[in-house]
Order: structure tokens, then sequence, then C-alpha cells
């Protein structure tokens, strides 16, 4: 456990040094008078304030044995998912719940608990799984004629015409704040590809 209450009481002392360091009296009346005031009032420091955050169950799934009990297809979501969680953490139990009722079951959700509860990852890693089954299933692309059509003196070709792949956007995002893109777009780019 922390000990707040003394880092409080460090941090406040250090403030006070800082100031009366950076800007000395000429009279050591003056010191004593700021002193007492500093000490009397909340002008550099306020009481601390501690929000304690519940201990979430963990579920017996590593994102890896996840990937693997979701079924064959699904292997992919442990490398798409290393930028969000290292592979052998446990989900909590609400992320591995959200993953099998999405994913196995179909089921639209609403996940609501607290803060640091990784609730970023109960839409992500069904996100993620679905774009890795679903790519498990593609057929393997054939580089045909029109993939280097710049290359060659033949007439333009589409470019992916090689492709029996379907071609669309898979996942949408909309976030209602700047700060959680931001947050989450640096866990998307940490993702491998």
């Amino acid at each position: 456990m922390f000990d707040l209450v003394g880092t409080h009481a460090r941090l406040a002392e250090v403030y006070r040094l800082y100031v009366e360091s950076a800007f000395p009296f000429r009279y050591p009346a003056l010191d004593q008078e700021r002193r007492a005031v500093l000490a009397e009032s909340d002008i550099l420091t306020q009481e601390p304030l501690a929000e304690p955050v519940p201990i979430y169950p963990l579920s017996t799934y590593s994102l890896q044995q996840a990937a693997h009990a979701l079924g064959p297809g699904y292997e992919g979501l442990a490398r798409l998912g290393a930028g969000l969680l290292p592979p052998d953490t446990r989900l909590f139990e609400h992320q591995w719940t959200s993953l099998r009722a999405t994913i196995t079951e179909g089921r639209d959700l609403i996940v609501t608990t607290g803060t640091g509860s990784g609730k970023t990852e109960c839409f992500l890693l069904p996100i993620l799984a679905a774009l890795a089954g679903e790519s498990a299933r593609w057929p393997a692309s054939n580089a045909g004629d029109g993939r280097f059509w710049w290359r060659s003196e033949a007439p333009r070709v589409s470019q992916w015409q090689h492709s029996s792949r379907p071609h669309a956007m898979r996942a949408l995002v909309l976030y209602p704040l700047n700060a959680l893109v931001e947050d989450q777009l640096r866990r998307l780019r940490m993702t491998p590809r």
C-alpha cells in the first residue's frame, strides 16, 4: 500500500521549500509570516482525494487462450490484440464475456464498468477477433497481371482485379471526445499488422 498521507506531507514540504528558496525575503520576520500563512492554508496543496478502484474478477483465459477457445480461425486474435494486451495477460471476466458473447453468440452488448476496468478491450477485442476470423476464411489471393500495371506496356487494368476477397470497410469506431480518440489511436497503432 502506498503512503498517501506521507506523500502528501512530503510534497507540501517540497513546494514550501521551493517557494522559500526561489523567493527569499530580506527580513526573517517576513519568512516566518509566509511560512505560517502557507502552513494554515491550502494555497500550495490541498488535501488528497483518494478514489478506490474495485478489483475486477479475472477470467481463466489469457488473450492467447481466448483466441484458441473461440474456435478455429480465431488464432490471429492473439497477434492482432498484442498491442492492446500482452498475449499471456489474463482477461477480466467482463472482457472474456463480451468477446464470447459477440463472437460465438452474435449478441450485441453494452459495457458499463468503472475507470481502468478495460472497457476498450471489451469492444476492440471482438472487432479484432471478427477480423481475424473473417481473414482466415478468405481465399488465397493470386497476384494477377493487373497488380503491377505500371511496370508493363499493357493497358491499365484495375489494381485489385486479381483479388476475389470482399473489399469494404470492416469496422467503424466512433468516439464522442477527442481525448478518447487520442488515447485509443495510440493503442491501436501499437497493434501489429
